[in-house]
């Protein structure tokens, strides 16, 4: 995610919702329905591959098997690192046979192995442990996010959230994001260093966390929970 056009992308979508650029890059590119553009990137090379090797130009063709023998020899021939680029893909040894015995690279199989090496940060943020432990992606796959979907060749990775399709205003999109991204200005995102992080609202000495303010705190001074998430979003604009 450190790569300067990648950080444009997420600046752009992060705008788009609304939200500080603290927010988790994984957790806004899954709101958003969208994959990293290293998936895109990872494609780019199978696909140049699959043309060099199926060219009328006998020379290209020369070219490309010298290079593949090569890499035996020289880690720092383009060969070479196209063949690192498959470790961790499930039938990477698949892929690697196919370069080293001069076949083309079946597409489908290789997007969904990328497609499932990407995901595999939200398959880590299923084994919760201790709350206080959770990071802010853990907790938006476990609390809010969209199912997964099946991973398949075509169509969106993610399903999009429905506030994104509706015509809610800006002021209340950006309120809706921020809530579901953990956003917002809640005494467990400074309690670090202020006030320790207990909830002012009540006396019941909680983290005043998402949870406690949409909940506890509206049951326990009889409100409505709609207020007080309208207060809760006013404030941390």
């Amino acid at each position: 995610m450190d790569c300067p056009l990648q950080t444009v992308h997420m600046c752009l979508l992060k705008g788009i919702l609304g939200v500080k650029r603290t927010t988790p890059n994984w957790s806004v590119l899954r709101e958003c329905g969208q994959e990293p553009l290293q998936f895109y990137w990872s494609r780019a090379p199978v696909r140049f591959y699959n043309a060099l090797l199926c060219s009328n130009n006998s020379t290209l063709a020369k070219v490309l098997k010298a290079d593949i023998a090569m890499s035996t020899i020289n880690k720092k021939c383009w060969s070479a690192e196209f063949l690192d680029a498959f470790h961790g893909l499930e039938r990477s040894s698949n892929f690697q046979h196919c370069v080293r015995t001069f076949q083309t690279i079946p597409q489908s199989p290789f997007v969904v192995d990328v497609r499932k090496r990407l995901r595999s940060i939200w398959y880590q943020a299923n084994q919760l442990g201790n709350e206080d432990q959770m990071d802010k992606t853990a907790k938006y796959h476990n609390w809010v996010a969209l199912p997964l979907r099946t991973v398949t060749v075509d169509g969106p990775p993610f399903p999009a959230p429905r506030y994104l399709h509706l015509d809610l205003g800006r002021q209340t999109q950006r309120s809706v994001a921020r809530f579901r991204l953990h956003s917002h200005a809640l005494r467990v995102e400074t309690r670090s260093w202020d006030h320790g992080g207990t909830c002012d609202k009540c006396g019941l000495q909680a983290i005043q966390d998402k949870k406690t303010r949409s909940f506890l705190v509206p049951l326990h001074a009889n409100v409505f929970v709609e207020a007080s998430i309208c207060r809760l979003f006013f404030q941390a604009c």
